[in-house]
């Protein structure tokens, strides 16, 4: 028999949202991780071979680590410890995957802005020729975080004195979201599946559906406008665009040069399709091949339960959970990424749900919540589990 295989040896950096999906992804591919947080409890570390508490800047601790690395996965939004890292990449020939040219443009929304309107690429008109109700969004932070809406003059007003940093004013829209990664080598890129961003009131996304269900002519024009991105950036790495339908046409809201958040597993559970090793084929320069063994539907979806309480939540609630473990068959669902333990009375659960369509999916999901919710009512979780199929309680 021959030599066994070496396991890629992946540096994650991060452990909140970014970090949970990278690690999860890379145990499914096999490899063998190292998460780097300078918090000591963050949700990730559940989800890894080994945690080391530290500073991303500590050159002592880091520098180590980055040169026995195989790839350095950075899962934060600090423009100094991206370039800190990237500099670690340099000294120890570590290949570090960030395209700081790209995360510089999408960190600034005037400037990703500017780059749309100059590509011909359509936005949501910007105030004051939009009118009223607006959405307004701090420059330098991504996602739902500072997001509010204005449907006064009075709201306007007091939401930008409120607002961090320099305000984004755009006509605000009604309509369904959808997010798509491309995944580049800086010569060529690939376009992964289309899914859907269902947000609550607070604009924080609290499930994500995959593959997404738009018309032809409404996934036609997001692939015209993923490819004229996709020239027009060279991406070296992964960025995720995300785009809002208005009465058929499709605005373009923002685009992420980072590894996101919640896509990437639903992607996979959907497809099969791991953006993780995709990065790692970019890095090995071994083509962009995207391979899909399989075709269904899933749900992504994050709940609290607190006090025998069940609540549907935004993804950025999971940044301050307890570190997750992934239990299988979790109340019925495919997998479920939690700070769960028999006897918990407040915890957070990821709820991966699967099944050959969205319809089945949304009643699988049904189902689940309404086991757990079982389990509330009856007051222990571990009966209520061994009756409808008891959760994997053996912790990755």
């Amino acid at each position: 028999m021959g030599a066994q295989m070496k396991r890629l040896a992946a540096l994650i950096i991060g452990g909140r949202l970014q970090g949970i999906e990278l690690a999860y992804l890379a145990h499914e591919a096999g490899w063998a991780t190292t998460l780097v947080d300078r918090h000591p409890r963050v949700p990730a570390s559940g989800l890894v071979d080994r945690f080391i508490c530290a500073d991303a800047q500590d050159a002592a601790v880091l520098l180590p680590l980055v040169a026995a690395a195989d790839l350095v996965l950075p899962a934060v939004e600090d423009r100094g410890v991206l370039e800190q890292l990237v500099s670690y990449g340099l000294q120890t020939g570590t290949d570090v995957v960030c395209d700081l040219d790209a995360y510089r443009l999408s960190a600034s929304k005037l400037r990703s802005n500017a780059l749309f309107s100059a590509l011909g690429l359509p936005l949501p008109e910007p105030w004051p020729g939009c009118g009223l109700p607006v959405i307004i969004k701090p420059d330098a932070l991504s996602g739902s975080q500072g997001v509010r809406v204005a449907r006064t003059r009075d709201e306007l007003r007091v939401a930008l004195e409120s607002v961090e940093g320099t305000p984004v004013i755009q006509q605000y829209l009604e309509g369904r979201s959808w997010s798509m990664e491309l995944v580049g080598n800086g010569e060529c890129f690939d376009r992964l599946p289309i899914t859907e961003v269902v947000c609550g009131a607070d604009f924080d996304c609290e499930c994500i559906v995959a593959p997404a269900g738009l018309s032809l002519d409404e996934r036609a024009q997001f692939i015209r406008i993923a490819d004229t991105l996709g020239d027009a950036l060279h991406i070296d790495g992964i960025f995720d665009i995300e785009v809002i339908s208005s009465e058929g046409q499709l605005k373009l809201l923002e685009i992420d040069a980072r590894f996101p958040s919640q896509t990437p597993i639903s992607v996979y559970h959907a497809t099969g399709i791991n953006m993780l090793e995709l990065l790692y084929r970019r890095h090995t320069k071994d083509g962009l091949y995207v391979e899909q063994d399989r075709a269904q539907c899933c749900l992504y979806q994050q709940i609290e339960v607190e006090a025998g309480v069940l609540h549907f939540v935004g993804e950025h609630v999971l940044a301050d959970s307890e570190p997750l473990r992934c239990r299988k068959g979790f109340f019925g669902a495919e997998v479920a990424l939690t700070d769960w333990q028999p006897g918990s009375s407040h915890w957070y659960a990821i709820l991966v749900i699967t099944a050959a369509n969205q319809a089945e999916a949304e009643q699988r999901s049904l189902e689940c919540v309404s086991a757990i919710r079982d389990s509330q009512t009856a007051g222990t979780a571990s009966a209520v589990s061994r009756k409808r199929g008891e959760p994997d309680d053996t912790p990755r």
